[in-house]
């Protein structure tokens, strides 16, 4: 086979969940190790596409707060 099926979730803390993804890594060409738990870059690639999932749903932002003190 070759490709792997990860489900991709952002819930909130209760367990409700806000986003769900069904990503496939690899192909024939390309298998999806099937130790990927314990090999680096199958994690660094499925953290990568978390970090990718994320950003497309959500902003960080920050700004800087003032109070008048007056």
């Amino acid at each position: 086979m070759g490709s792997k099926d990860f489900t991709f979730e952002i819930k909130t803390k209760e367990g409700k969940v806000l986003v769900q993804e069904i990503a496939t890594f690899g192909d024939e060409e390309t298998p999806f190790p099937d130790d990927w738990e314990n090999n680096g870059m199958a994690l660094k690639a499925l953290y990568e596409y978390r970090e990718e999932f994320y950003n497309r749903f959500f902003d960080i932002t920050f700004e800087e707060r003032t109070t008048d003190l007056e």
